[in-house]
């Protein structure tokens, strides 16, 4: 390759064309000036990389060669992965990795070098400043320069000008610069004065760059969360019946459960839905509260009991105030049974706050070969990394096995949803979700759910007040 010497700049002795020229030591002379990235002063000069710097990368060692032969040894050069240059431009040398002194296949990055990733994610971003010899990984590039001040190449490499260049000449599936590549990055170059007052300058502020930065960075962070962390405050205040101010006046929610015990046994009783063993929670004078069931059976559950409510609300189980089903999927093989008539419902297609209607649906033939449920039940993806996301439905619709859906009796479904997406139900997800790679919990397990219940009134009243609350939140700057 040739060697590049000099790349002259406007109105110095080549030209005085306003044209950039490279001069070459064979003679040749090329016009550069569409490479050339922006305006530097007089006395500054342009050169490529390559011929102010030793550019080249280091050595891959695999995983079992460096447990085998480079692990924990007394002596010996560090030697630097990619994954010991941090975002924030320091190095960790301390890895345990170390290559004997004596070892002469392994490339050397010498003291007060640069070293910067030139190969996947990491690319361009992590960039340290050596403060010994070290060798060092396949997939960073040492840089070290001969004829400029090393720490002014340092932080040249920092800067968004490199970034845009390796952007621009990134290749490869996993991403990366080639070393060639590199070498023909242009350098804008000071005089060697300037260069220490560049240094200087830069290690002044950057330290209070930093610090905002960091200051920043934690206030928009705050920004970003506050408002979730808010709205969990509120839920988890609502369900313990701190939200909104107790009527004595209001029907006990005793009375709301008995209505809706009531109301279930007669479905039950008409062969609406299948038989089951409904249950009241009451808590006795010794303190202690108990589960008792339709066959009988009475079970202390003191334990169970999550957190205090108001005297006059009670807890019940999820499965005693409405009617519980998992969805399922028609045949894909009748393509008759698919059309736009009936919404059915994929995880997808929840959100926290809607659902999505306007997809695939099912034609009513379709729909008797799926679960259906009424307007005001609430679905919740009981499976995979979405588990937990709930929302109520505004119409009749069907949904995929993926999904369990309650319809709640008697009750204000927006207060049992509130209580869905509260963080008390969240954990309740978290120690219950089974299966093994994949979280699930079933339909049986969720109906085991604790619900606190208030007096319908209040029920109706948290609801409203969340939703206001709520909404103020998410359109407050």
């Amino acid at each position: 390759m040739r060697s590049t010497f000099v790349v002259l700049h406007t109105l110095c002795n080549i030209s005085t064309d306003n044209h950039y020229y490279e001069k070459f030591e064979d003679g040749t002379i090329n016009d550069i000036t569409d490479e050339i990235p922006f305006d530097i002063p007089d006395n500054w000069i342009f050169m490529r990389l390559y011929s102010v710097a030793n550019v080249y990368t280091g050595n891959s060692i695999s995983e079992t060669e460096k447990t085998k032969k480079y692990t924990n040894l007394s002596g010996g050069f560090n030697f630097i992965a990619t994954k010991d240059v941090s975002f924030e431009n320091t190095i960790d040398y301390s890895n345990g990795i170390k290559i004997p002194f004596n070892e002469t296949k392994f490339k050397i990055a010498p003291a007060f070098s640069t070293l910067m990733c030139v190969e996947g994610g990491s690319v361009g971003r992590k960039i340290g400043y050596l403060n010994e010899d070290v060798c060092f990984g396949n997939k960073l590039a040492s840089i070290n320069s001969y004829c400029i001040n090393k720490k002014y190449i340092y932080y040249l490499f920092q800067s968004q000008y490199i970034r845009d260049f390796i952007k621009e000449n990134m290749t490869g599936i996993i991403g990366g610069i080639s070393i060639n590549k590199l070498k023909q990055f242009i350098v804008p170059i000071p005089t060697l004065n300037e260069q220490i007052r560049i240094i200087n300058k830069l290690e002044n502020i950057l330290p209070k760059i930093n610090a905002y930065n960091k200051t920043y960075i934690q206030l928009n962070t705050l920004n970003d969360s506050y408002k979730e962390d808010l709205k969990k405050s509120i839920l988890q205040y609502a369900i313990q019946g701190k939200l909104v101010k107790q009527n004595p006046n209001d029907e006990s929610a005793d009375k709301l459960i008995e209505r809706i015990l009531e109301e279930k046994r007669q479905l039950m009783k008409d062969k609406k839905i299948k038989k089951e063993n409904l249950s009241i929670i009451y808590k006795d004078t010794d303190n202690q509260f108990y589960e008792k069931f339709d066959d009988g059976t009475i079970n202390n559950i003191t334990d169970e009991i999550p957190f205090e409510i108001p005297q006059n609300w009670c807890w019940t189980r999820l499965r005693n105030i409405g009617t519980l089903q998992t969805g399922t999927t028609p045949t894909t093989a009748r393509k008759d049974y698919f059309g736009r008539d009936v919404p059915f419902i994929k995880p997808g297609d929840i959100f926290y706050n809607k659902i999505i209607y306007d997809n695939e649906g099912l034609t009513f033939e379709g729909a008797e070969h799926s679960r259906m449920v009424d307007k005001e039940s609430i679905l919740m993806v009981c499976i995979g990394g979405s588990i937990g996301k709930a929302y109520f439905v505004d119409r009749k619709v069907c949904f995929n096995q993926q999904i369990n859906a309650i319809t709640p009796l008697t009750l204000d479904y927006k207060y049992l949803y509130y209580i869905m997406i509260s963080e008390y139900f969240f954990k309740f997800l978290k120690n219950n979700s089974g299966g093994t790679a994949t979280p699930i919990i079933n339909k049986s397990l969720w109906g085991e759910l604790l619900i606190p219940i208030a007096p319908i009134n209040e029920q109706n009243k948290i609801s409203n007040k969340i939703n206001n609350i709520i909404n103020y939140i998410e359109t407050a700057e």
